[in-house]
């Protein structure tokens, strides 16, 4: 076995050993989106010897990039990201074969490029270009890791692992309502530590061992230093129409931002941002049931926790599939 020396620390491991390390250096991985998520996981899985690496984005370098894209430096400016990230990854680890596609992901393209490789690592920051991932890895079998960012927050999970659920499971339809990173803002650590995330599934998947995060979506707030987790239920494509129904007349109390959109259409809606909910809980109901809502059910779910385990709120519930999936009675 090659570079036994470059590895022996993990190779330590029991978990890896030399048995590992070959599987590791036999795996190929496809990293769509080089920026923020997509640089950091591919510089530690090169630094663990993954033999094959793809890279695939095509956007350039600039100066907005610099605060968290760790691969590129300013002599990189206006360079083609996936060029200029090989080059850097060649001089981290020269002996991985490294790939390039310098192409816009789109549904004519993901299938024949993500046939390349064992595992695909999402990178990008945009709805639709999860739900190519998506769907393209169900039709080809191929399991892929999930990262998104929003602020000071980070998700991960598995998807499309061992038959397990997919992102249409999680989030059924597209509605492409989640700001990207140029329009909410993004810090670099919450990239890193949804990075480094994606890149500790990766290897896990790799390496096939237990606790992968299929069916459970890993939510990381860095301001607190809160993790959760969520179950994600498998379920099939015609049973996502079902509706979360409520009566007309109910109290909604919406967590969201003030500029997600659709409004709920219904009369009493008490808006409370989850940023600010814990200093103003003293406009909520607990003498009648009050539906909480946000875009997917996620962040609802932990309002709903935080509202009973800190505030002793009993009479809460969390609108599942967020306001997308809400209709009246």
């Amino acid at each position: 076995m090659k570079n036994l020396e470059r590895y022996s620390r993990q190779i330590l491991l029991p978990e890896i050993r030399e048995q590992g390390q070959q599987m590791i250096g036999e795996a190929s991985v496809l990293i769509v989106g080089v920026g923020g998520l997509g640089t950091l996981v591919a510089q530690y899985l090169a630094m663990a010897g993954v033999g094959k690496i793809g890279l695939m984005d095509f956007d350039r370098v600039s100066k907005s990039n610099l605060n968290r894209q760790v691969l590129y430096t300013e002599k990189d400016l206006g360079v083609v990201k996936v060029e200029a990230a090989k080059m850097r990854l060649m001089e981290i680890n020269t002996s991985l074969n490294y790939q390039t596609f310098n192409e816009i992901l789109s549904t004519e393209n993901a299938k024949d490029i993500f046939s390349k490789f064992d595992l695909i690592i999402d990178g990008t920051d945009n709805i639709i270009s999860k739900y190519i991932i998506n769907d393209a890895c169900n039709a080809l079998n191929k399991p892929w890791v999930y990262g998104s960012i929003y602020r000071f927050e980070g998700q991960v999970s598995v998807f499309n692992y061992d038959n397990g659920p997919t992102y249409r499971c999680l989030y059924p339809e597209n509605d492409n309502q989640v700001l990207s990173c140029e329009e909410a803002g993004v810090v670099g650590v919450v990239s890193a530590t949804v990075a480094i995330q994606q890149a500790t599934e990766a290897l896990k998947i790799i390496l096939k061992k237990e606790n992968i995060l299929s069916g459970k979506l890993l939510v990381t707030n860095v301001l607190s230093h809160k993790t959760a987790f969520f179950g994600i239920q498998k379920s099939n494509i015609e049973t996502k129409t079902n509706k979360f129904q409520i009566p007309a007349d109910a109290l909604i109390l919406d967590v969201r931002n003030e500029s997600e959109t659709p409004e709920p259409d219904f009369e009493n809606v008490l808006k409370i941002p989850m940023n600010i909910l814990e200093e103003n809980t003293g406009g909520i109901p607990k003498n009648k049931t009050v539906y909480v809502l946000c875009q997917s059910g996620i962040r609802s779910a932990k309002a709903v926790e935080i509202l009973k385990n800190n505030f002793g709120f009993e009479n809460l519930i969390n609108v599942a599939g967020g306001i997308f999936n809400l209709t009246k009675i």
